[in-house]
């Protein structure tokens, strides 16, 4: 495994990382699916396990993933494992009703941070993030004010902010003070971190998290396009949205041509591709069973190889 500095905060982190929405399970809220389909607890610490035996360190997680639940699973398999490295976020008021409502009130995100920390049996976290960009200038300063009092509260030793694909904002956040860690979307189809907000990331020494490498799992060898997804799993979405899924996928062909024209498989291009960006700290992929860990462990050893062997020749 290789690992990489994340920013300024002093932290060194596995170049891959365990993104945990899917350890949360199937969630439903007001008839709307928000997690991954069900999944069996011991199955979800097994893989935790099988992650930190291959060297992963950082495991990314949120109060949201299976309200909950993925925060428990961590907090049981990395009881005690002072090396592990702990993302999590709030900032998704989960009060029964879909959407999600934005909540970034300084006493409500405290106790989020409080009750997580309580999931995770940790007196505090390594990166407590905003799970959701403020969406107004009021609700910027009401987060930053939460930011700055978790900070003060010795709750967590770094903050920062989850942008997903919203890059431009992203060049504004990075500036301020409380963001030390950011997280977005980055993949081969998605790709837009590589302008702005990559230059200016490295130029402040903000540490870089990419999530969803894989969008989804459209990116990844067993993809099925006909599948049918339970009720309980957010990818069922897809379905209500007929043209961009099909305008998906047909970037996913040109996607898998490169990569086969390459000699790996899509994933292993995928994460080679974010990878390469040395901008980026650690690459979180979704992973849910101990086969989804062991293949991303062997892309990951398979990339450490061949950046090993250009530096030997």
């Amino acid at each position: 495994m290789l690992y990489r500095p994340l920013g300024q905060t002093g932290l060194t982190v596995s170049m891959l990382g365990m993104g945990t929405w899917p350890l949360g399970g199937g969630v439903s809220i007001d008839n709307q699916a928000y997690g991954y389909g069900d999944l069996g607890e011991q199955d979800a610490e097994v893989a935790v396990a099988a992650a930190r035996v291959g060297g992963v360190t950082l495991f990314d997680t949120a109060d949201f993933y299976g309200l909950g639940r993925s925060e428990e699973v961590l907090g049981r398999a990395l009881a005690g494992d002072k090396n592990a490295i702990i993302v999590t976020k709030a900032g998704y008021d989960t009060d029964g009703r879909a959407p999600p409502k934005q909540q970034f009130d300084k006493t409500y995100l405290v106790s989020a941070l409080e009750q997580s920390l309580s999931r995770l049996q940790r007196d505090v976290v390594d990166i407590f993030m905003l799970h959701t960009i403020p969406d107004t200038p009021e609700k910027w300063d009401q987060a930053k004010a939460a930011l700055l009092e978790i900070t003060r509260q010795g709750l967590a030793h770094h903050t920062g902010v989850s942008v997903a694909h919203r890059m431009d904002v992203g060049c504004e956040l990075v500036e301020d003070d409380t963001v030390a860690v950011i997280e977005m979307y980055f993949n081969p189809l998605n790709a837009s971190f590589q302008d702005a907000l990559s230059t200016k990331c490295r130029d402040l020494g903000i540490g870089v998290l990419a999530a969803s490498p894989f969008c989804r799992g459209l990116l990844t060898p067993d993809f099925d396009p006909h599948r049918v997804y339970g009720d309980d799993d957010v990818r069922r979405g897809w379905a209500n949205n007929r043209d961009k899924f099909d305008a998906d996928l047909v970037e996913r062909s040109d996607v898998a041509k490169r990569a086969a024209d390459a000699g790996l498989d899509i994933a292993a291009f995928s994460l080679s591709q974010i990878w390469n960006d040395q901008t980026v700290s650690s690459v979180i992929p979704g992973m849910r069973n101990e086969r989804h860990v062991a293949d991303n462990l062997a892309r990951a050893a398979a990339f450490e190889a061949e950046v090993m062997g250009a530096i030997d020749s």
